[in-house]
């Protein structure tokens, strides 16, 4: 049998689709709420730090997440629903409190991606993808 995976039905595939279209390839993201996984990272083509919940300076990666990406250009910032990760609300004040960052939705996530020339269009264009149960 096959099954076709399609991003709107699957939150990594979801995630990654918004990375990839929305960042320049060498830029990095970080992550969190998506806990030691890679899997963002591989599918998304982007290389990037996945804060895990046991991550010392959780905190820190939070308040100055281009800090752990070495000399890469932070090109985003990944939030999903956990108990550690930053809320949805925090990603908005981000957003709000420097015009620099476009949220988006991926699934049950959201995503800053760092605003560039094609961003604001191509994330005007892209739909809200669902998640499947």
């Amino acid at each position: 049998m096959r099954t076709p995976f399609l991003a709107e039905d699957n939150r990594t595939l979801a995630v990654a689709k918004v990375l990839r279209e929305n960042t320049p390839t060498n830029s990095g993201f970080v992550a969190f709420g998506n806990d030691w996984s890679s899997t963002l990272a591989y599918y998304a083509q982007r290389k990037s730090f996945t804060v895990p919940a046991f991550f010392r300076n959780y905190d820190g990666a939070w308040k100055d997440p281009g800090r752990f990406l070495g000399p890469l250009r932070l090109g985003a910032i990944v939030t999903c629903p956990s108990r550690e990760a930053p809320t949805r609300e925090q990603a908005d004040a981000v957003a709000r409190s420097d015009a620099t960052w476009v949220p988006a939705d991926a699934a049950d996530c959201r995503v800053l991606v760092r605003r560039h020339s094609a961003t604001a269009e191509i994330l005007a264009k892209a739909a809200t993808p669902r998640l499947s149960p």
